[in-house]
């Protein structure tokens, strides 16, 4: 009914689509008193006017929302035919009747858009035991003199636009969750690889640490198999030296024990630049016997290897005191036997830092000493002979 009569008499200004015969009635009776050119100048406004009405009743109607439109005091005045549907109801069924009456089922929106001469909102309504998803559009109705005459309400079903949306984000939502698992695979995976990468590298450079310890003493053992008798003390300093400067320590150095005696003495020794030589070439490297450090060395031996003098336990008090006096803070002492008897040791010595010594280079410390040790017995043997 939209455009029709029963809109033109609330009072807007949309008008009936008949032609008015009073003016025409008018123009008969008073003889001719309005000109000619008055009535073609009507006669053309109304037909602009009958054509506004007709566009505008085609427009609303072929809309695909429900449009109703409510005049000032919130009465139906008119609905197109999708509001039609959505009601249920043909328009002169309503027409006439309260909004809230209309939509009694859903009074609280009714109430919501009283107030409101322009208004947007999206709601969501129970329509025959379902939830629906609307888009609510309020906005003012006037006259050709801009007077406010109503209202009119377009109501639009998003519903599927927000399933889609819903459908989206939860897709959205599956998808982030998807890369968070995927990303934290291969967060892990590459922690894998650098972990693995780490291991080997220093696999590798314990391996290259291995070799080149390798051949610095095979160097040194073919260095003194050609040393004549009073070559070999010169022969084990630049021996200590090359292990110094190989480990990165800081003193290095030959401990003697003579036989029948249970205290060693320094014969040969090594200090990096900027540590000091031990002042008596003969001082004292370690307590006497019945000490912790003769019983852990098994009556030297074997290997005695402190990574921390900090750490020694307390019935190693006299050795802690010993060694922090001299600054040492990491040593390694290593037998050398010769037959069933310990002549002396090799010993290594850190001071600026502590440091550790891996199995495989103690072990080559071993070969090292005896390379000393036999040294030592044949300059002994050459020098008694001669």
């Amino acid at each position: 009914m939209i455009a029709g009569y029963g809109v033109f008499q609330t009072g807007l200004d949309i008008g009936c689509s008949v032609i008015d015969q009073w003016p025409l009635a008018i123009l008969l009776a008073s003889g001719g008193l309005l000109r000619w050119r008055q009535w073609l100048h009507w006669l053309s406004r109304w037909w602009r006017a009958a054509h506004r009405r007709t566009a505008y009743a085609t427009i609303v109607q072929s809309m695909p929302d429900p449009v109703v439109i409510l005049d000032n005091q919130d009465r139906v005045l008119d609905l197109n035919a999708a509001a039609e549907h959505a009601l249920g109801l043909h328009a002169d069924e309503v027409v006439g009747r309260p909004v809230s009456g209309v939509y009694a089922a859903w009074s609280d929106l009714v109430t919501q858009l009283q107030p409101h001469d322009q208004f947007q909102t999206d709601v969501t309504l129970d329509v025959e035991g379902e939830q629906r998803h609307f888009a609510i559009s309020v906005a003012p109705l006037t006259d050709q003199r801009k007077r406010r005459v109503g209202r009119y309400v377009v109501v639009r079903n998003i519903t599927a636009r927000q399933q889609a949306e819903q459908a989206l984000a939860q897709h959205h939502h599956q998808l982030e969750q998807t890369v968070r698992h995927r990303t934290a695979e291969l967060i892990s995976v590459n922690q894998d690889l650098k972990r693995e990468i780490a291991e080997r590298q220093q696999i590798e450079a314990e391996l290259h640490y291995r070799i080149a310890f390798e051949n610095l003493v095979t160097s040194i053992s073919t260095e003194f198999i050609n040393l004549a008798p009073h070559e070999v003390d010169a022969g084990i300093e630049r021996a200590l030296e090359a292990i110094g400067e190989f480990f990165d320590i800081d003193r290095a150095f030959v401990g003697q024990l003579p036989p029948g005696e249970e205290i060693g003495h320094i014969s040969h020794q090594w200090c990096a630049p900027g540590i000091e030589l031990l002042a008596n070439p003969w001082q004292t490297i370690w307590p006497g016997p019945g000490s912790w450090w003769i019983e852990q060395a098994g009556q030297r031996f074997k290997t005695l290897y402190i990574p921390s003098v900090a750490s020694l336990p307390p019935e190693a008090a006299a050795e802690k005191d010993f060694f922090t006096s001299l600054d040492v803070r990491s040593v390694i002492a290593v037998p050398m036997m010769f037959g069933n008897a310990s002549i002396g040791s090799l010993a290594l010595e850190a001071l600026r830092e502590e440091r550790t010594w891996p199995a495989d280079a103690i072990a080559l410390l071993r070969i090292v000493s005896e390379v000393f040790t036999n040294a030592l017995q044949r300059q002994q043997v050459e020098t008694a002979l001669h």
